[in-house]
């Protein structure tokens, strides 16, 4: 058996949150985990009939805080599937 069998990731394109890539400051760590918590928190605050507000929320918050602390970049952790 090669001992590379079971190797499904990419070499070259491979979670970037290894080796400090991208870097992020101190700032950037608080808004994520900022957004972590007000995620959290959108089940349990009471909007009335509005639950596709809810909806929204979950999906934007954490979108925006991973937008932030990457500077718009989101190639950083997305990148477009290509055929091997």
């Amino acid at each position: 058996m090669k001992n590379d069998y079971f190797r499904f990731e990419d070499t070259e394109h491979d979670i970037p949150f290894y080796n400090g890539n991208p870097k992020l400051s101190y700032s950037k760590i608080i808004a994520l985990f900022l957004g972590l918590c007000l995620t959290f928190c959108i089940p349990f605050i009471e909007f009335g009939d509005m639950v596709l507000l809810k909806a929204i929320l979950s999906c934007f918050i954490p979108l925006i805080a991973v937008w932030y602390s990457l500077e718009g970049n989101l190639s950083e952790i997305f990148r477009k599937p290509e055929k091997k």
